[in-house]
């Protein structure tokens, strides 16, 4: 949450409460939803890499990506995009 805080220019605490103003809900489930999104996103419309999304989205390592994306959606992204297809 602190990385999304700093891009906005604003403290963690104040992006927390623009998410619950806003969108009654937390910041870090609001980004982890979009986060997700994103990643579905990569995954259904392009043949890029998991490896080359987690870099795209400032993941630090491709396999915490791969163990968020599966904590969210019950599947990995390789899963994810052959189901989708």
């Amino acid at each position: 949450m602190s990385y999304y805080a700093g891009l906005l220019s604003i403290t963690p605490d104040y992006l927390n409460k623009l998410c619950k103003q806003y969108w009654k809900t937390e910041a870090k489930e609001f980004i982890s939803a979009k986060v997700v999104m994103a990643i579905k996103n990569c995954l259904t419309c392009t043949d890029l890499s998991v490896k080359y999304i987690a870099t795209k989205l400032n993941f630090d390592d491709p396999s915490y990506m791969c163990r968020f994306f599966k904590k969210q959606t019950g599947m990995s992204p390789l899963e994810y995009r052959n189901n989708a297809n």
